[in-house]
């Protein structure tokens, strides 16, 4: 059976607003799914997931920053290369209740 698996999510290159758009895209479906976690959690067990809070907060960041360098860019004749891989492992359970 096999346990990793490797792929490419990203890999070309782009005119900046294309860029910024699938970036920005990106970083608003991971925010998404996060709040939806956050809400489902709280309606099913009343409890917070001070994880997906604190990814939330790191998303906003890294949009902030992709429009901050897009703005940076805006006068430039230039295009974006962006390369984004992802890798995929099954790791066990250190015990039969834990959750990551």
């Amino acid at each position: 059976m096999k346990t990793d698996l490797n792929f490419d999510l990203i890999n070309g290159t782009f005119k900046p607003l294309e860029a910024k758009s699938i970036l920005l895209i990106l970083l608003k479906n991971k925010i998404n799914f996060h709040e939806l976690e956050i809400f489902s959690s709280q309606e099913r067990f009343g409890k917070d997931l001070p994880h997906s809070k604190k990814r939330i907060t790191e998303l906003k960041e890294s949009m902030a920053n992709v429009e901050i360098f897009f703005q940076e860019l805006a006068n430039l004749d230039t295009s974006i290369k962006i390369t984004s891989s992802v890798e995929i492992s099954a790791v066990e359970k250190k015990e039969k209740n834990e959750s990551f």
